[in-house]
């Protein structure tokens, strides 16, 4: 199947028993106000740029054809958080990177062990070709080098590293969270 581009066709999420598209939440839609609030919390501790990129990432598996053929009611739910953690962790290294991947890859269900993680972004997920056509360009790397800790903090760079993630994984899972709305 040809992958849709047109971003009227491609949605982050459903209404359950409604079965009417135009009350479902376009994808473009979604990644840029979960990247508005999470960047929005992440400036508590001087990280917004952190905080959008995770927002902007952490869904764009859904642009897959596999993922809107399963929210359409017609299969089984594909991975989906995958896709953002590669993407995260290609356009920002090995350093900044590793701690979108860890964040987007875990929106769901947690954060994962190192080796999870490495196993995860290595593995095939299905396509999701034109992502960017539905984020927009997410923050560059050097906006991200901007945001520092205090120095004093930085002796001891582990403990800066999980407690970062830790942070934008908190700011991510609490903005989706609240861009979807409660629970029915």
């Amino acid at each position: 199947m040809q992958q849709d581009t047109d971003k009227a066709g491609r949605f982050a999420h459903s209404l359950p028993g409604v079965p009417n598209e135009t009350k479902w939440e376009p994808l473009d839609e979604h990644l840029r106000a979960v990247a508005a609030r999470a960047g929005t919390f992440a400036a508590a501790f001087g990280f917004t740029k952190w905080g959008e990129a995770a927002g902007l990432l952490h869904d764009i598996g859904k642009n897959s054809d596999a993922f809107q053929t399963y929210i359409r009611g017609q299969s089984a739910s594909p991975d989906h958080s995958t896709a953002g953690a590669v993407e995260a962790r290609k356009s920002y290294g090995p350093q900044a990177g590793r701690i979108l991947a860890f964040t987007i890859a875990g929106h769901h269900a947690g954060l994962a062990d190192g080796k999870d993680l490495t196993l995860r972004l290595v593995k095939q997920i299905e396509p999701y070709n034109h992502w960017e056509s539905y984020t927009g360009s997410p923050p560059a790397i050097a906006d991200l080098a901007q945001s520092k800790m205090p120095a004093k903090h930085l002796d001891y760079p582990g403990f800066h590293s999980a407690f970062l993630t830790r942070m934008i994984f908190s700011c991510l899972v609490d903005a989706d969270f609240l861009e979807n709305g409660p629970l029915p």
